[in-house]
């Protein structure tokens, strides 16, 4: 699993979000997505925001997050099977889909 911890200090926060205490969990980060073509059905769309519990395991056929440095750059995706060059980093949690208040 990844090290939530550096993946904070490599990603800039845009945004902050209230939510209810029983549903943070240490390890939980949230990523905007900037595509969806395959989770729909989940109510993720373009600009929602996903949360990935980075505690959790991967799971064939549970929505997880997964992670490439591309040019120093980190890239995330999500998919139900393991994708080749990409690291698992949790699995799919929480979808948000109203506006987030911007920094």
């Amino acid at each position: 699993m990844a090290n939530e911890k550096q993946l904070l200090e490599q990603i800039k926060p845009k945004g902050f979000l209230s939510l209810p205490p029983e549903w943070v969990t240490e390890g939980l980060i949230l990523l905007q997505v900037s595509s969806c073509k395959h989770f729909k059905y989940s109510g993720i769309r373009k600009d929602s925001y996903v949360g990935i519990d980075t505690s959790a395991q991967f799971i064939k056929g549970e929505p997880c997050a997964f992670l490439k440095y591309e040019k120093g750059v980190p890239n995330f995706r999500l998919s139900k099977k393991l994708l080749k060059g990409y690291e698992c980093i949790g699995r799919l949690c929480l979808v948000v889909s109203f506006p987030v208040k911007e920094v």
